[in-house]
């Protein structure tokens, strides 16, 4: 793994658990927050983190925390798999220009919407203008 997705790993699992512990988004755990708190004690300061709940309910916070992390990688696996055949276009595009304008992009995805729309037996139309390096 590299340390760009350790990152995005490590921001994800935080934003859930300040979802489930500090605003109350967990419905199996209701609309409460569950107060921890970090403290700095000891000669040299060691961090220690206070928590305010059961074994239990740290065991529940866990267990969202876990759901809601799936629920977020399966909404974004099927998405990308939606949105393959326009994101290898892009990709595409990207490999023969190295400078894609916002109307190029645009036209890109909207011949995306509309091939769509009209369904596999639609013509082809004319490729999306380029800026120029």
């Amino acid at each position: 793994m590299s340390t760009g997705a350790q990152n995005d790993l490590d921001q994800a699992t935080a934003l859930a658990r300040h979802m489930v512990v500090r605003c109350g988004m967990s419905p199996a755990l209701g609309l409460a927050t569950f107060g921890d708190h970090d403290a700095y004690s000891g000669p040299l300061m060691q961090r220690q983190r206070f928590i305010r709940y059961s074994e239990r309910t740290a065991q529940m916070i866990d267990e969202e925390m876990r759901r809601m992390l799936a629920e977020g990688h399966d909404r974004v696996r099927k998405t990308l798999e939606e949105k393959k055949p326009l994101l290898e276009k892009i990709a595409r595009l990207l490999l023969t220009h190295e400078v894609v304008d916002h109307a190029a992009l645009q036209a890109v995805m909207n011949e995306n919407v509309s091939s769509a729309q009209e369904g596999p037996n639609s013509e082809a139309r004319a490729p999306a203008t380029i800026a120029s390096d």
